[in-house]
């Protein structure tokens, strides 16, 4: 299955459909990363809201013309990025969806980022494991956060 990972900035109709029904399944995931901008905003707002901020970046996957996943990444500090609202659309989910926009996200960013913190995703969808596969190793931490770092050096 080929994908293509593509940064949103200003969807067409059809891409704002297809995030819509993306986090209209997975309203939670949305939630988590805009609610306390928007309390009272519905997914449709929050979604909008994401889309023009300067402070977030909105990630999605498109498989042949439709996006089937999405996430949001947000700088925390120069080298470090917090990714949350990982979503994947109900009929690509265990496919390994998640783990591959991960994947491509991580090669994407290169050596720029040196630390990932990923908001646990609900999806029984999201296998991280090639985020070790792209350099990166998990680190245990005691919150509902994973993290994620290159080791020094390069090695693992």
């Amino acid at each position: 299955m080929s994908i293509r990972l593509e940064q949103v900035n200003s969807p067409p109709e059809q891409d704002r459909e297809d995030l819509l029904a993306i986090y209209r399944a997975d309203p939670g995931a949305l939630r988590q990363a805009i609610e306390n901008e928007l309390p009272d905003s519905g997914i449709a707002g929050m979604l909008d809201a994401l889309i023009s901020s300067p402070d977030h970046e909105l990630w999605a996957v498109r498989f042949n013309s439709r996006l089937i996943a999405s996430m949001v990444a947000t700088p925390e500090q120069p080298d470090s990025m917090f990714l949350q609202a990982l979503a994947v659309r109900p009929s690509s989910r265990d496919r390994g969806i998640s783990a591959r926009l991960l994947q491509h996200y991580s090669a994407r960013i290169g050596d720029a980022c040196q630390r990932l913190l990923l908001q646990q995703p609900a999806t029984p969808d999201a296998d991280l494991l090639p985020l070790a596969i792209q350099g990166f190793k998990q680190h245990p931490r005691q919150d509902e956060l994973l993290e994620f770092r290159r080791p020094p050096c390069g090695g693992l």
